[in-house]
């Protein structure tokens, strides 16, 4: 009884000690646009799933890609690395802050987040059509023919 009780004990200060190094964050490192871990990530996420998630406490130094078509991303975090949308169809909900958007296809962006760079265009668009409702901030200190 008394080594069962010393065993149980030596775990449970194990599993303490370890939790007391701080979260571990593998979802980063997977680098698959499934960020739900707070804390800084500077690997590269693409997106190739039909939906992503960046969690609230999230932030993304690297930049984030949507691989997928008609693929849902539901940002609550922080994407300073920026945003590209490589297939047409996306929708992008945004409450966070992302820090440029380059879209080469349709996109639906809901935003009541921020979207903005301090030097350069906040969205780009190539040849697609953009749907943005939400009432978000989007600041940029460039324009041109498409909304940037």
């Amino acid at each position: 009884m008394r080594l069962r009780g010393s065993l149980l004990l030596g775990t449970s200060l194990c599993a303490l000690s370890l939790r007391a190094m701080g979260p571990a964050y593998a979802d980063c490192a997977a680098g698959d646009g499934q960020l739900t871990s707070p804390g800084t990530c500077a690997t590269p996420q693409t997106l190739t799933a039909p939906t992503g998630v960046v969690s609230a406490g999230a932030t993304l130094t690297a930049g984030y890609s949507i691989a997928k078509n008609n693929a849902t991303l539901t940002n609550a975090g922080s994407l300073v690395g920026g945003l590209v949308q490589q297939e047409p169809g996306a929708t992008v909900v945004n409450t966070g802050v992302i820090g440029a958007i380059t879209s080469i296809g349709d996109l639906n962006l809901i935003n009541t987040g921020t979207i903005a760079v301090q030097n350069g265009t906040a969205i780009t668009l190539s040849a697609s059509t953009l749907s943005i409702s939400g009432g978000g901030v989007v600041k940029g200190d460039s324009y041109g023919d498409s909304v940037q």
